[in-house]
């Protein structure tokens, strides 16, 4: 996860994850110097404290990136719509179990792409050259934060190029300007311009059983989408309702991102280690979930305002709302006990348990029961060193 260039130990990972969270960690840094607190990572308490620190901000970035869900929906649907579908996306997604329990890059992911959509909608609703800018500022932040995500982004570019080529000076400014940073320190200590991460690609490899991975990714029983979060299926009849947004703008944008997700999912479907190593669901796909949620609103916006509409859609939906929230609640509390990527053999080795159905990463975990504890006994050790000095 490091690499030692030049005396230093740096990420292999980008860093833009972390340089945006850095002002949560002041007043905690401050409070250990303070007291002299051991900054140690021999240290059981200060290791406590970096495992606290990274919840919490884990927790912060996915819990923003359903603010942005909502205030998209709230201007594209009726406002229980938008509550319902954002809760879903809270709790019956990965947003839940991968993006808020530690710093992987796709909360931020997740965070970026709501942001950039919400100042798509807002700058239709009320152009400035400002929210264009933003939009700039935003995409760089994005690339780098997870290049691997990197088609998520082209839509706004079209977005930009299309409807905003004279303005496009607003939008590169920015865009180069908070770029130039993590170009410089990639270069500088990697001679490349995604830096280590870089080399995390080359390990990932490229694998042209494509086909079989991609159904892996989509349908198989410890990896798939649709077997994580079924309530995803819903945001392909919502996707064809896009066609009837009002606004031409927002309508290209959103259709677009139909061809995009394919191509996303068959991007990922090429890696040699398409499932993502040791992980819980289908992590790698993380990153476009707020997309596929507001084809989600779309859907039920439609289908619950319709008088008489069939009670047997409606139980369908509030079941595959229910697993996909089980599911969440599974890899939140229960992950990752039943060490189902390492018991029998690691997945890494032996990817084709990802197929077992008799040996389900969701129905393993489950069974072997909660894994977190009280976090009051976690607080407690801690204080004790402060009450100790």
């Amino acid at each position: 996860m490091v690499q030692n260039i030049n005396g230093h130990y740096l990420s292999t990972y980008p860093i833009v994850t972390p340089v945006l969270i850095t002002p949560l960690y002041v007043i905690p840094y401050l409070i250990l110097k303070i007291f002299n607190y051991p900054m140690n990572m021999l240290d059981p308490e200060f290791q406590l404290v970096v495992a606290v620190m990274e919840k919490i901000s884990a927790s912060i970035i996915a819990s923003l990136s359903c603010m942005f869900v909502f205030l998209i929906l709230n201007r594209l649907v009726i406002k229980k719509i938008a509550v319902l579908t954002t809760l879903i996306y809270a709790f019956g997604s990965s947003t839940w179990s991968v993006s808020s329990q530690e710093l992987w890059q796709h909360g931020l992911a997740e965070l970026l792409l709501a942001m950039l959509i919400y100042f798509v909608i807002l700058n239709e609703t009320r152009y400035s050259n400002k929210t264009v800018s933003v939009l700039g500022a935003l995409l760089a932040l994005f690339i780098f934060n997870r290049p691997a995500d990197g088609f998520l982004v082209l839509p706004i570019l079209l977005y930009i190029i299309i409807f905003y080529k004279e303005k496009i000076i607003y939008f590169a400014v920015p865009l180069f300007i908070i770029s130039l940073p993590f170009i410089f320190y990639n270069f500088y200590y990697f001679k490349t311009i995604f830096g280590g991460y870089s080399s995390m690609i080359s390990y990932l490899g490229l694998n042209y059983t494509l086909l079989s991975n991609l159904l892996g990714l989509l349908l198989s029983p410890s990896r798939g989408l649709l077997v994580y979060t079924p309530i995803l299926i819903l945001s392909i009849p919502g996707y064809l309702l896009a066609r009837d947004i009002c606004s031409k703008k927002i309508k290209f944008l959103l259709l677009i991102y139909g061809p995009i997700i394919i191509i996303q999912i068959m991007f990922y479907s090429s890696f040699a280690i398409w499932w993502a190593g040791w992980s819980y669901g289908p992590r790698f796909l993380t990153g476009m979930l707020p997309i596929l949620f507001i084809f989600i609103g779309l859907y039920l916006n439609q289908y619950l305002l319709i008088e008489g509409f069939d009670r047997k859609i409606l139980i369908l939906i509030l079941l595959l709302s229910i697993w996909s929230i089980f599911v969440q609640v599974v890899g939140a509390f229960f992950y990752p006990n039943g060490w189902w990527n390492g018991i029998p053999t690691n997945i890494d080795a032996h990817p084709e348990r990802v197929w077992d159905w008799s040996d389900s990463q969701i129905i393993r975990t489950f069974l072997a029961g909660p894994a977190v504890h009280n976090p009051w006994d976690s607080w407690e050790r801690v204080a004790n060193y402060f009450h100790r000095i």
